[in-house]
């Protein structure tokens, strides 16, 4: 997925260890146990061993990346793919926002709504 987004062009990427808050737990579960039967369990043992136990833990420090073993080896995977890929950690080397790429064209030509611009250029 790396590779493919530094083909495309990107610059920077992050990543998000999978969360199950509130109402997506026992849906993602229901999913798991539907198409993946004999890897469901397998699969809430590593969720669990990312979050001390528990399907899920809401402290901001932990929620997004994990903790333990199998957090540091997805953190590590993430940080060779990138760095092979010549692909940054958009969480180290977040520079801020830019308004370089805005098209002042569409702000000043009257149009109220974009829409009404016709298809618009993603980059």
């Amino acid at each position: 997925m790396i590779e493919a987004a530094a083909d495309a062009g990107a610059h920077s990427a992050g990543y998000i260890v999978l969360r199950l808050p509130q109402e997506l737990n026992p849906l993602f579960q229901e999913w798991l146990q539907t198409h993946y039967p004999e890897r469901a369990a397998r699969v809430m043992n590593r969720v669990r061993d990312m979050r001390g136990g528990a399907d899920y833990v809401a402290d901001f420090a932990q929620r997004m990346k994990g903790t333990g073993i199998w957090a540091d080896l997805i953190r590590q995977r993430f940080e060779k793919a990138a760095a092979r890929c010549g692909i940054k950690d958009r969480g180290r080397h977040f520079k801020g926002l830019s308004t370089a790429d805005f098209r002042p064209d569409l702000l000043t030509s009257g149009i109220q709504n974009v829409a009404d611009a016709g298809q618009l250029s993603l980059f």
